[in-house]
């Protein structure tokens, strides 16, 4: 699957996380290092299965450890409206 970042979305980094402030709901929400790592690549081009292999190898932890996060991330990141399926 291909995700997109909504293109109305700000987002700013600090540290390791990131911030994305929506302004349709006027909200904002905090990303831990790995929710920003995932978002980061939501970028319409990597696909979940690649950002699976590249979380897994670089946070070095094992695949379906990885896929759980990635699974969870973007499921939360679309139940916000964050995210939109290309």
């Amino acid at each position: 699957m291909l995700l997109i970042q909504r293109n109305d979305i700000i987002s700013r980094e600090i540290d390791d996380e990131i911030l994305l402030m929506d302004n349709q709901t006027m909200k904002v929400h905090q990303l831990n290092r790995t929710a920003s790592y995932i978002w980061s690549r939501c970028n319409g081009s990597t696909s979940t299965e690649d950002i699976t292999e590249q979380l897994a190898r670089d946070f070095e932890v094992e695949n379906h450890v990885a896929e759980k996060h990635v699974k969870d991330v973007l499921a939360q990141l679309l139940e916000l409206k964050v995210l939109t399926p290309v």
